[in-house]
């Protein structure tokens, strides 16, 4: 195992406040959520919704999200407009993104400096079955 994937933790964040009168959600992540990493979770007054790649398929009760990326990198999380995915309920502070964070670019070593020995390859043999 890696030693980033060693050193991560689980990091949850509130996003913000749902309101049912509002079409289109969205809120922005924080800055240390990587775009690459695949384990954002989003849960909306304790409910897990689905993470989608478009709304085009969903249905007007369907808990769903998207995640936008735009030119600066900045991802940004938007539900719903209650036809093509679910409207957010209303709720304090109740929309929350859960997701791995690690070492990030301090866990990284000048290859000078790693202190790695390499491992002799084995001398095992290996015996081949004969089918009859």
């Amino acid at each position: 195992m890696s030693d980033a994937l060693k050193k991560s933790t689980k990091a949850r964040k509130v996003l913000g406040s749902g309101d049912k009168k509002k079409k289109s959600q969205s809120f922005k992540l924080v800055k240390e959520y990587s775009t690459s990493t695949t384990d954002l979770q989003i849960y909306v007054d304790n409910s897990l919704w689905t993470r989608v790649n478009s709304f085009s398929r969903s249905r007007s009760n369907d808990r769903h999200y998207i995640v936008r990326i735009d030119e600066n990198g900045t991802a940004t999380v938007q539900f719903g407009d209650g036809v093509k995915g679910a409207r957010l309920p209303t709720g304090t502070n109740n929309v929350v993104a859960t997701y791995r964070t690690g070492a990030g670019t301090s866990g990284n070593v000048p290859s000078q400096k790693a202190k790695l020995k390499p491992k002799p390859i084995s001398k095992q043999k290996t015996k081949i079955k004969k089918k009859s």
